[in-house]
């Protein structure tokens, strides 16, 4: 998204290190993925609405550069993650099996 270049020019390699410049690719990447996950509505498994807003307010988070909103924005995400798999399994475990043929 050409908005994350506006609020880091760090991801342009304007005035960065390798270092703060993994960090805000790694942050984008994640952000960008919750942004996803939030307009479809799925990610593990099939999202409610509020997972759809915890993950796009994580999303719009990550997009922030800075230590203390990125750190948010990844608790927020692991804090999905870790839902999205519970139901997963979840959803997993109601499943009937198929006999094989």
């Amino acid at each position: 998204m050409p908005n994350i270049f506006v609020y880091n020019p760090a991801m342009l390699l304007i005035g960065t290190t390798p270092l703060a410049l993994t960090q805000n690719l790694t942050t984008a990447l994640v952000g960008m993925t919750a942004l996803g996950a939030a307009m479809i509505g799925f990610f593990l498994a099939p999202m409610n609405w509020a997972e759809r807003v915890w993950c796009g307010i994580a999303g719009l988070v990550l997009i922030s550069p800075g230590l203390l909103t990125d750190a948010t924005g990844l608790l927020m995400v692991v804090v999905a993650v870790f839902i999205q798999m519970r139901k997963k399994k979840a959803l997993e475990a109601a499943a009937v099996p198929v006999a094989a043929a």
